[in-house]
């Protein structure tokens, strides 16, 4: 599979490094779709510990989400320590900041001017670290477009209700509407795509099919295809034994023969998690209860079962008048 934009890491690290590392904090300006939401006092306690026993601390893209709190003025207004702590311990240690994609690094570069900012981030010669959109199937042409991010930004501000995947971690009023709102506009779009398929452009069903793909996925923790396309990644000859990204949210360490792919999850919403390189080796933990992630998220994605396309989906857990079987999606794909 295709990955797009910059993955060879430009940052080097001695394999003997121990590493702490935070993925996804997205800090944003305090209102009801500020995924980080009131955890500042659990985040101040993770960067204390863990950034004082480490030798170089990572964030690995999205601490900042400008995209959702348009300044760092407006961001640090709502959480005034955690920027202050940021800025004591890049005084003190080194801080890399791994570019992600919700981030405007002018304004980054302002608020944290001594924070090392790169693209990818290699320990020793079998570790990479990059953020993870370059393997997003929606980022190809540039990623997200900026005027829907902020009209999904206010209408989650507006209604005080996350409108995200997968339903199972999100299923309230609105988001069970556009869910099936959504299901209508891509089945148009499948008869659209047959439509053309038919008159000689199978180019627009392939769109169909891709877009159904990227949705049915996202439902199983996939968000993005990101993990699809990392082990197609890693299985095409790259020369890393791990790869450790954010940027889907979904935490886990997940063997792969002699590779590993390491998602370190995120501080958005119900989530705080935080990882760890001591040795070359990777932990991912759970910031409030110190569980260890390992596949157990990705168990479903490693099985090699079909997964339901998108009407599969809503054959198996739709109940009509917006209503979804939510305890039978829990049952077959664990919660995080």
């Amino acid at each position: 599979m295709r990955v797009n934009g910059y993955i060879a890491p430009d940052f080097q690290l001695p394999p003997e490094a121990r590493v702490a590392l935070l993925s996804d904090v997205h800090l944003g300006d305090g209102s009801a779709s500020d995924l980080f939401g009131d955890k500042d006092d659990l985040f101040l306690s993770v960067l204390d510990r863990e950034g004082g026993a480490a030798d170089v601390v990572i964030i690995n893209g999205d601490a900042v989400d400008h995209l959702q709190g348009r300044s760092s003025t407006r961001i640090e207004r709502a959480h005034p320590r955690v920027f202050d702590a940021l800025r004591r311990l890049s005084q003190r240690k080194t801080v890399l900041y791994v570019l992600g994609n919700h981030e405007d690094e002018a304004e980054l570069r302002g608020a944290f001017p001594d924070f090392r900012y790169v693209q990818g981030v290699a320990v020793g010669e079998r570790l990479c670290i990059t953020h993870g959109h370059q393997f997003d199937l929606n980022w190809g042409h540039g990623g997200e477009d900026p005027w829907m991010v902020h009209l999904h930004t206010f209408l989650e501000t507006f209604f005080k209700m996350p409108i995200r995947q997968p339903l199972r971690d999100y299923a309230n009023p609105l988001n069970r509407v556009i869910h099936r709102l959504f299901f209508f506009y891509t089945q148009a779009l499948r008869f659209e795509g047959l439509f053309w398929k038919t008159l000689g452009r199978p180019e627009k069903y392939a769109h169909w099919q891709k877009v159904d793909n990227f949705w049915a996925r996202g439902q199983w923790g996939d968000l993005g295809c990101i993990f699809e396309c990392a082990v197609a990644y890693l299985a095409s000859g790259q020369p890393w034994r791990t790869l450790v990204l954010g940027h889907s949210h979904q935490p886990g360490v997940v063997p792969l023969g002699e590779q590993t792919y390491v998602n370190l999850g995120s501080w958005a919403l119900e989530q705080a998690t935080f990882g760890r390189i001591v040795q070359a080796e990777v932990q991912v933990l759970d910031a409030a209860n110190g569980r260890e992630y390992r596949e157990d998220l990705y168990r479903k994605l490693l099985v090699g079962e079909s997964l339901p396309d998108m009407a599969g989906w809503f054959r198996r857990y739709y109940r009509g008048f917006f209503r979804y079987d939510v305890a039978a999606i829990w049952r077959d794909f664990p919660h995080v």
